[in-house]
């Protein structure tokens, strides 16, 4: 993949056909103290697409846009880059087997690993066209026996990661 043809200026342009509220929060922090953001092209996000065998919900489609092949400062220790996501899915189903853990939904989308230890997930449903799924949690440890919902949306569950990774900066 070749990653970073689209300037993340270019986006309001072409995306957010839904109404995000984290990519303002994205574009203040990235006027701030963010450099080198690159987003996935659409042939990029439309090749991963065809190598899961899935359309990928809208939201997660203008994340990828965004930050698809790099977030700059964000998200530091984590892998969430399209180039990644076929390794996220193997990645994430180990994890749980080898934590004698249930197994992920055979619909879910990892898209996003932190350290090995943690990832996070949606799932889609083609039929139903949810634009904006609910997001959802493992961490190796965690004493719940199923996988904990953390956002209702994508959308808040992006605004959330972006908004506490620019508090930490100010400790670096």
């Amino acid at each position: 993949m070749h990653c970073g043809i689209w300037s993340v200026d270019l986006i309001p342009h072409f995306f957010c056909t839904i109404q995000m509220e984290y990519l303002q929060v994205f574009n203040n922090a990235r006027k701030k103290r963010m450099i080198g953001a690159l987003g996935a092209s659409p042939s990029e996000i439309n090749e991963i697409e065809k190598e899961l065998g899935i359309k990928f919900p809208l939201a997660y489609r203008e994340f990828l846009s965004i930050l698809g092949c790099h977030a700059g400062r964000l998200f530091t220790g984590s892998h969430f880059e399209v180039y990644t996501l076929l390794d996220l899915q193997v990645s994430a189903r180990d994890l749980c087997q080898d934590n004698k853990f249930l197994p992920l939904p055979e619909n879910a989308i990892v898209f996003y690993m932190h350290q090995g230890y943690h990832f996070n997930f949606f799932e889609f449903d083609q039929k139903q066209a949810n634009h904006n799924p609910a997001v959802y949690t493992f961490c190796e440890g965690q004493k719940e026996r199923d996988f904990v919902k953390i956002a209702d949306s994508f959308s808040s569950h992006c605004m959330d990661l972006i908004e506490l990774d620019i508090r930490s900066w100010k400790y670096f």
